[in-house]
């Protein structure tokens, strides 16, 4: 028995009502594949929990002041959760974000407290439909809008203004005009949101799995002024198409952005760094006398950008690095030539080290945005670089120096020489890089190679600032 009808008949069994409700209603409604189960109940939460665990269905406690208790069924095919909500309403006192919650008898009542009408649709154990704020006939013309007064329900939590962007995004609908300015007058209300429930909307639009919702989204924040409030680091780039973008391009810089947003799969890293990648240009640009127009170290400058805005949304720090770092090194797969030899292609395998899969998928949706002419030049040597990298039996492999290498300098050196200790393995690195040793050479091959080199202190020859290995 599928786990709704299950948890239909058992709460029937113990005359509550029971309602699949929500998102979960809005996708099926929609024709789109769901694994979520939302419900609403009258039964109050410590009755769901007696009720559930009587025939065996193990209870989480995901909210149970909100009313909130988690079913976790076991079935042939793996666990089931499903959250179960009492029927509640909700009252925010002025000047608070945390609503006071009253539990209720009446669905209606509940359904009626819910950010959008597409949201506000509930449906019951034989797939009847209940629907008193008409959510059914927006989902069909394509409109977002509020059951009740917009500017109230922006007002009660301003959160619902990137909710309301994120659905355009993702389905591809239209604001209705109310809300539409109720958003426009009540954005910066957002600045009394967390920043933590910020980024999980911003995280949902740039993960919308199409990238051109996530584009839209995007495109979305600033149609609506929204754009200043939650990524004040790309309102100069938001504000670009007007200026001359270069030969190479046919699209403004911000609209280049968007169509390199849309190339680019739903990774998260991979998404924000599609979204930065440019936005260095608009405090990098100058002009030639002849016109001719150059964004000399923007990667520098939209990485230093990445990574104020990941501090400030309080990304997870490997996520920050990550970002930062694919915007700074997003030219560099680009400026590929078939004349590079191997130790240029490893280095820029190890320079991205775990993001190189990232790094170049950027580098190809960046190149693909570009002027015609030009973008099938890049794409082509892009493909050259990505077959040498992938038959490169050094590349990807990340650390080229093993860790015991570094042990044995630091023992020979002493304490307080971590900076030289540094820079020969940096040395040896190159030397790997260019063929001289191999990663799997022994620690004694490695620090022979330093002393053959004249590198270690003490030893005959060039000291620390000859030789190196050589670049390609």
């Amino acid at each position: 028995m599928p786990v709704e009808d299950l948890l239909f008949e058992i709460f029937s069994e113990a005359g509550r009502e029971l309602f699949l409700v929500g998102g979960t209603v809005r996708d099926r409604l929609l024709g789109l594949a769901s694994s979520d189960l939302d419900f609403a109940t009258d039964s109050p939460p410590d009755s769901t929990v007696s009720i559930l665990e009587s025939r065996g269905i193990r209870t989480f406690d995901t909210g149970r002041r909100f009313g909130t208790i988690t079913a976790v069924v076991q079935t042939p095919g793996g666990v089931v959760r499903a959250e179960i909500t009492t029927y509640r309403s909700e009252h925010y006192e002025k000047g608070s974000r945390k609503p006071r919650v009253r539990f209720g008898r009446s669905l209606e009542s509940d359904l009626s407290r819910r950010d959008f009408t597409i949201n506000a649709i509930a449906m019951d154990s034989r797939g009847a439909i209940i629907d008193p704020a008409g959510g059914a006939a927006d989902l069909a013309s394509g409109v977002i809008r509020t059951p009740g007064d917009p500017v109230s329900a922006m007002a009660d939590d301003p959160l619902r203004i990137l909710r309301a962007v994120r659905f355009r995004g993702r389905f591809g609908f239209r604001i209705d005009a109310a809300l539409e300015a109720a958003i426009r007058a009540g954005a910066g209300s957002l600045r009394e949101v967390s920043v933590e429930r910020w980024l999980r909307e911003l995280d949902g639009m740039l993960l919308i799995p199409s990238g051109a919702g996530a584009s839209s989204c995007m495109r979305g924040l600033v149609d609506l002024d929204v754009l200043p409030v939650v990524l004040p680091e790309i309102v100069p780039l938001a504000g670009s198409d007007a200026e001359d973008p270069g030969v190479h391009h046919v699209e403004g810089v911000w609209s280049h952005t968007l169509s390199v947003v849309e190339r680019t799969r739903p990774g998260i890293e991979l998404r924000w760094a599609s979204l930065f990648h440019d936005a260095g240009k608009p405090f990098r640009r100058s002009v030639d006398p002849d016109g001719s127009v150059h964004f000399h170290g923007h990667p520098e400058a939209g990485a230093e950008l990445a990574l104020q805005a990941g501090c400030r949304l309080r990304f997870p720090k490997a996520r920050r690095l990550a970002v930062s770092t694919l915007v700074r090194l997003h030219q560099r797969p680009a400026e590929y030539r078939a004349d590079w030899g191997d130790a240029a292609v490893r280095r820029l395998s190890r320079d991205a080290g775990d993001l190189l899969c990232d790094l170049l998928a950027l580098s190809e949706a960046d190149s693909a945005c570009r002027a015609p002419e030009s973008a099938a030049r890049r794409t082509a040597l892009l493909a050259g670089l990505r077959r040498r990298l992938e038959t490169d039996p050094l590349a990807g492999r990340g650390r080229l120096v093993p860790c015991g290498v570094g042990e044995r300098l630091t023992e020979m050196l002493g304490p307080g020489n971590g900076p030289l200790v540094g820079r020969l393995v940096g040395v040896l690195e190159e030397m790997v890089l260019n063929g001289r040793l191999t990663p799997g050479s022994t620690t004694e091959e490695f620090l022979a190679a330093l002393e053959a080199s004249g590198l270690l202190p003490g030893a005959p020859g060039k000291g620390l600032q000859g030789d190196a290995g050589g670049r390609t």
